[in-house]
Formats: structure tokens, sequence, C-alpha cells
């Protein structure tokens, strides 16, 4: 699924200014507006710092 199939059935987008892996964990949490993310486009850095993250084995 492309960011633009996910925007015509219904998906938001979230743009932020910088990357911080703790802001992406509170707003990908389904807790933080109802719904989960269910597409996260990101460089394999970010990923990198997604994974060591403190936040990552928290159960979403």
């Amino acid at each position: 699924m492309s960011a633009r199939t996910a925007g015509y059935i219904g998906g938001a987008s979230i743009v932020c200014q910088g990357f911080d892996a703790g802001q992406v964990f509170d707003l990908v949490a389904e807790d933080a507006g109802g719904v989960a993310a269910t597409l996260f486009f990101g460089v394999p850095t970010m990923f990198n710092a997604l994974q060591q993250h403190p936040q990552a084995h928290r159960r979403f």
C-alpha cells in the first residue's frame, strides 16, 4: 500500500519537523487517538533508532 492509497481509504499523514524516536512512538500509539498507524515510512537509521529506544519493547 502506498501513502497515496492510504490517503484515499481514510489514512492520515503526520509530518514532523525533525525525527525523535520517542515522539514517533507517542504518535503511532493506539491510545494517542484511538487508531494505530498501519504504515511508517523512514530511512534505515530511523528504524535502528526505533529498535534501540526503550519504548520499543512496550506492547501496543
